[in-house]
């Protein structure tokens, strides 16, 4: 099953709460166990928006990752064409987080998400992969959803709201630090861009830096925005997708069907083939680089993960753009 939607509309969140409520009615229910709630105004910008310039530190942040310069020569990933780009799923099993998780535990690391395991290792791979000088300042971006967040100082958000509410966080290194130091100190960083938090402050802070980007025209046209270096994720593991049953069929793995400069991660289920019925869950992480930099980037994978060991299994996905 696919479906095409418009990021103006819903966030990942609000896609799923759509797919739930097809799935609802799938299965006899007369209407879907959540209704869908509009209520734009909780998450709208004043008018006008502020300028990208703001002395607002989470608007600064967001700043950072923006090309500030129109060359573009100085990012492979901005000056090559995408047609000419290679997208492909990578696929991390359990024995392979164990393997990151290793990495992370001998430098006194006590504890590591398996979204700071995977997001650590491609960012510090991507990197080296792309060639980016020692001294260039490399971005990470992720997002985070502020509907859970329920503590002082949040926005109260009503269960059924299908829009945008998220915030997004910014870790930031130059290329011979996040290369140079070890993946627990990577996974340091990403923890220190969680820190920020999906205050009430944040998401209006978000949602104010969104609405400033509209300000970039030219000759009244949107000009594209380029990212500098940065390294995007968007992470569906805990979107719900994996507790979607039909009746007739239950969902078993998916993503984002099109290569995008976002990096995508979604949750698998994988049935083992010697007919036990045993079920092993991965993620999958959508990337999109140009073909020299995917190839080097999978190597370099490699050997975080120890694939030289029979033990450890297959990676790449047989999917390829």
């Amino acid at each position: 099953m696919g479906f095409y939607i418009s990021h103006c509309i819903a966030d990942g969140f609000g896609m799923i709460q759509f797919i739930k409520a097809i799935v609802d009615i799938a299965r006899g229910e007369q209407a879907p166990m959540v209704l869908p709630v509009w209520e734009r105004h909780i998450l709208t910008s004043r008018s006008p928006p502020p300028t990208i310039g703001a002395t607002n530190t989470n608007t600064v942040k967001f700043s950072s990752v923006l090309k500030d310069s129109t060359s573009i020569d100085d990012d492979i990933m901005l000056s090559t064409p995408q047609e000419s780009m290679v997208g492909n799923y990578f696929l991390f099993r359990p024995n392979h987080i164990s393997a990151l998780r290793s990495h992370v535990h001998e430098h006194g690391a006590t504890t590591a998400t398996r979204f700071e395991l995977i997001t650590a290792v491609i960012w510090r791979c991507r990197t080296v992969a792309l060639g980016y000088k020692t001294d260039h300042r490399v971005h990470l971006l992720f997002a985070a959803n502020s509907r859970r967040h329920r503590g002082d100082g949040t926005l109260r958000i009503p269960e059924g709201y299908y829009g945008n509410a998220l915030t997004y966080h910014v870790a930031a290194a130059t290329a011979g630090e996040l290369c140079g130091t070890t993946l627990a100190r990577t996974v340091a960083l990403i923890r220190e861009a969680k820190l920020d938090g999906t205050t009430e402050e944040r998401v209006r802070s978000t949602v104010a830096f969104l609405a400033s980007l509209r300000l970039r025209r030219s000759g009244g046209r949107f000009p594209a925005l380029a990212f500098d270096k940065a390294y995007a994720v968007s992470d569906f593991t805990r979107l719900g997708e994996d507790g979607l049953d039909f009746g007739w069929a239950e969902r078993v793995g998916g993503g984002v069907a099109t290569p995008s400069f976002v990096s995508f991660h979604s949750r698998w289920k994988l049935v083992s083939s010697d007919g036990d019925g045993e079920e092993e869950e991965a993620v999958a992480a959508l990337m999109l680089l140009p073909k020299p930099a995917m190839d080097r980037f999978d190597k370099e994978l490699a050997l975080w993960l120890d694939l030289d060991k029979p033990s450890v299994g297959g990676l790449c996905l047989s999917s390829k753009f």
